[in-house]
């Protein structure tokens, strides 16, 4: 008897698990209850305890629903998304 391993999709948001047809990803999940668009992306930001600091700082600065948004990629400042062009800058800190 042998054994056969194959890779197995599953949606993060339903839970659902498919065989892929093809090796492209899909653009959607295929269960007919869920159909999101962002079945293959977490439901939570994966945070560092650095990051976490640096967020907690920031919103002793400047609390919430006073623009604590980046405003490149809209992540909470500390935070930021995927790809943000901020993320990568070096901020030197403000003396008041």
């Amino acid at each position: 008897m042998s054994k056969r391993t194959r890779e197995v999709w599953h949606c993060d948001v339903c839970g659902w698990e498919w065989l892929p047809d093809t090796n492209k990803v899909p653009e959607r999940c295929p269960n007919r209850e869920c159909r999101k668009r962002n079945w293959n992306q977490p439901a939570f930001i994966e945070v560092t305890p650095e990051q976490l600091a640096i967020h907690l700082e920031a919103m002793k600065k400047e609390p919430l629903g006073s623009g604590s948004t980046c405003p490149d990629c809209g992540g909470l400042k500390g935070l930021h998304q995927k790809g943000c062009k901020a993320k990568s800058k070096k901020s030197t800190p403000s003396k008041s």
